[in-house]
């Protein structure tokens, strides 16, 4: 046998389970709703339907379980070989070359899939309202997923696409086409980038108003490197800016009266860290002037991606940041319950 001929496997040839197929049975079933059934049908299927047999047998992932049947998928390439008038070796070569691809490609997008249930399952409480309740995940975003996740090889990057699958199985609609092409293009350096982003950001989202989400510039100018001992200098905010994550403007500014504490509650929460966090007047009085925060922005799209950042603090950020808000005469409080 040439070494470029595959090895054919046997009727009797062990073949392991897909990954999302590895998940146990009691785990899935208890993951609601249309969307997540519809997610595994629509992204874990055979990767194609002509010659699976001998194109999976290079990883041990053939379907085959008859010696027929793997006669006919090496007919099919001495065939192949015959009608191009090139040796079958070459053709051998080149299915075995395709086949790791296609196998690989399958594995990528069933280990986000696998991913995408366990962050189901362990964050049950943001599941909300029954899931056919909150419609229904869409085609084309499965198909737009799909080809993007065949490509993420990393077990960060097959992490971040599983959180994603997840937030729209959840609600359909939280992450758009564009923000999954976004997120395919990031490399290692701009996605740990972006996460130092994330984690120095305060969100603030209200029924009446735009999500924003901004890095507080602490009453200086971004674009003069004001936060680069924070880890995001003037190029590194260019850096995400051209990959679409942050708006160009970093002087950018957004009232907060939102959250200032009424003695009762907020009109909108300041997110950090993940925590609801309030602006509570010193000695009960309000400052004359209205509070705002300047500071660079996330795109919408980079707004979207905050949702499956896993956020790391930066002490000397956040003790900044309180100084700030008791300089303007406010206490940068955390809501308790």
């Amino acid at each position: 046998m040439n070494d470029l001929e595959p090895t054919q496997p046997s009727a009797t040839t062990e073949y392991e389970l897909p990954g999302w197929a590895q998940i146990p049975i009691t785990v899935l079933a208890k993951i609601p709703g249309v969307n997540w059934a519809k997610s595994v049908s629509a992204l874990c299927t055979a990767a194609t339907d002509i010659g699976v047999a001998y194109l999976e047998g290079f990883a041990r992932q053939a379907r085959a379980n008859t010696e027929g049947r793997i006669q006919v998928t090496s007919a099919l390439a001495e065939q192949i070989s015959q009608r191009l008038d090139v040796s079958p070796e070459y053709v051998n070569a080149a299915m075995h070359k395709f086949s790791t691809k296609v196998v690989g490609q399958r594995k990528n997008v069933e280990q986000a899939v696998r991913n995408a249930a366990k962050e189901l399952m362990d964050v049950p409480s943001r599941l909300g309202a029954p899931q056919d309740s909150v419609g229904e995940i869409s085609d084309d975003w499965l198909n737009a997923f799909e080809s993007e996740a065949v490509n993420m090889s990393s077990q960060q990057m097959q992490m971040l696409f599983g959180k994603i699958l997840a937030g729209e199985i959840r609600a359909p609609g939280s992450y758009s086409i564009r923000t999954v092409k976004l997120m395919a293009q990031l490399d290692n350096k701009t996605a740990t980038l972006f996460k130092k982003f994330c984690s120095l950001c305060v969100l603030v989202e209200g029924p009446h108003f735009v999500k924003d989400a901004r890095v507080n510039s602490l009453g200086k100018e971004a674009n003069a490197n004001s936060l680069h001992p924070y880890g995001l200098s003037y190029s590194e905010l260019n850096l995400l800016q051209e990959y679409g994550l942050l708006s160009p403007e970093y002087r950018s500014q957004m009232p907060y009266s939102w959250c200032v504490w009424n003695g009762e509650s907020v009109l909108a929460e300041a997110i950090y860290l993940g925590k609801p966090y309030a602006l509570i007047p010193k000695n009960g009085e309000l400052p004359s002037d209205s509070p705002y925060v300047r500071g660079p922005v996330l795109t919408q799209g980079g707004a979207e991606l905050y949702s499956i950042v896993d956020f790391e603090e930066d002490p000397t950020y956040t003790s900044a940041l309180h100084d700030y808000w008791a300089g303007l005469g406010y206490e940068f409080a955390p809501i308790t319950s």
